[in-house]
């Protein structure tokens, strides 16, 4: 098998570049579809009769297109990926035929000096000198042997896995096949068919629109959970999908808005008591009232329960699947290497709610600066180690029971006025080097040791920014 390197890599290039403009004209198709359906001053029957189509069909057309193309643009990558790590046996090639000819050559200039050796003991000669010389010779050329040969298995391996590298293409092209047949069938006036294709379309669109801003695919994501945490893989879906709906539905938030979101709403399933949502924050949207009693009640406030299910749309099976994960979680790590999951949250989403600034943080008092306090108040600094270098944020899988809390000596003292630790703002910044939660996501485990970013966050003011989710980002 003969696979052209350079030539495969450079058209791997060249159609993901056109790909990401393709990408980009769907998205813009996607967006501007849907503005379309935003004028509620239009109330005709043709404006609705277009409006039904544009939802039924067309956006979701464009979003079974759009994920064609994600898809074959993230398999070109793994087929890049792999074709860069093959061996080449010329320059820009990888060859199975060049590879066993070469072996081939050296296997003959092997036989070549032991026939030598052979000879000179016919004659009844010492070999010793013979041997000094050719010894040395013949085992350099079975080394190179021993390489070409694992050279020609990379290259069957790589020809046996190549197909699988397009199965999520082939997938999205199953979709857009049904997806035209819609078409087809609606433009013959034969009405839309089968539209299940379109529920498909749409949840793996909001996958790829997850994946883009967290900068990790779903498998991955649910990957980290279960290494990191031990949570079942089903668990580990929901919350993606919990993401997901969130990035729906605040689709002009921006990232931080969604990631402190995410790990208040995952952390509050067990840490929900009122030091907490006042040190975290506490995520709450307005839904319809279906017992309005005046203009001024059409809309009710939900928190909890009820913003998951009623407001994000997660299934009440669902919703209570996950809870039970999590607090399974937090209960049973005793003896286990494993971090609490709801409490690396629910600290990270009220490092997330210091940096965002909320309201409540301008009514705080305390020397050292309002933000200052509410990170402390957080409990940073009682399980943290402080120096004046910058560092890297660590976690050790050993660090399970939480020892950052809300309620601590430190929490009541800046309630008071008085921190353990004033920092005035004039100060240095202290950076934090270790014991830090980070959101899951980001962390990687290396030689038994959690470790985020290299990125630190410090506990005296001044701007500084959380990483993302995502691992290596």
């Amino acid at each position: 098998m003969r696979v052209e390197k350079s030539l495969l890599m450079d058209a791997i290039g060249t159609e993901n570049a056109m790909l990401e403009s393709s990408l980009e004209a769907c998205e813009r198709q996607i967006s501007t579809l849907a503005g379309a359906l935003s004028d509620t001053g239009l109330q005709s029957e043709a404006y609705w009769a277009i409006r039904e189509r544009i939802t039924t069909l067309r956006i979701p057309l464009a979003k079974a297109q759009h994920n064609v193309f994600e898809a074959l643009h993230d398999d070109n990558g793994q087929n890049s990926d792999a074709v860069s790590a093959l061996s080449e046996t010329s320059p820009g090639v990888a060859d199975t035929d060049e590879a066993q000819e070469r072996i081939y050559a050296l296997e003959s200039a092997n036989d070549g000096y032991r026939r030598q050796i052979d000879e000179v003991a016919a004659l009844g000669l010492d070999t010793g000198e013979i041997v000094a010389g050719c010894q040395p010779l013949m085992e350099a050329n079975q080394r190179v042997i021993d390489e070409l040969n694992d050279v020609i298995l990379q290259i069957q391996a790589y020809a046996d896995a190549s197909s699988g590298y397009y199965s999520d293409t082939e997938a999205a092209m199953q979709t857009l096949a049904a997806a035209d047949q819609s078409l087809t069938s609606c433009l013959s006036g034969g009405g839309y068919g089968d539209l299940s294709w379109a529920a498909t379309a749409a949840a793996e669109y909001g996958d790829w629109q997850v994946a883009d801003r967290l900068g990790v695919s779903k498998a991955d994501f649910i990957e980290m959970q279960v290494e990191q945490f031990n949570l079942k893989e089903g668990d580990a879906a929901i919350m993606w999908e919990v993401y997901a709906r969130l990035c729906e539905r605040y689709p002009k938030a921006d990232q931080s808005y969604i990631d402190w979101a995410w790990l208040n709403l995952m952390g509050s399933i067990v840490y929900d008591d009122l030091p907490w949502k006042l040190t975290a924050g506490e995520v709450t949207a307005s839904v319809p009232n279906p017992s309005p009693t005046s203009e001024a009640d059409r809309y009710r406030l939900v928190s909890g329960e009820e913003y998951f299910t009623e407001f994000l749309g997660l299934s009440e099976a669902d919703y209570a699947t996950l809870v039970a994960e999590i607090k399974d979680q937090n209960r049973n790590r005793t003896g286990e290497l494993r971090a609490d999951f709801a409490h690396q949250c629910i600290v990270a989403a009220a490092e997330y709610d210091v940096r965002r600034g909320p309201a409540l943080l301008r009514t705080l008092s305390s020397p050292a600066g309002p933000r200052s306090a509410r990170s402390m108040r957080a409990g940073w600094a009682t399980a943290c180690s402080s120096g004046t270098r910058v560092g890297m944020l660590r976690l050790g899988p050993t660090i399970t029971r939480p020892t950052l809390t809300p309620t601590t000596s430190l929490w009541r003292r800046s309630m008071e006025g008085s921190p353990t630790r004033p920092q005035p703002a004039s100060t240095t910044p202290t950076w934090i080097t270790t014991a830090i939660p980070a959101p899951p996501g980001s962390w990687r485990t290396t030689a038994g040791t959690t470790t985020w970013s290299t990125r630190c966050m410090r506990t005296s003011p001044g701007p500084t920014t959380l990483p993302p989710f995502s691992r290596g980002r």
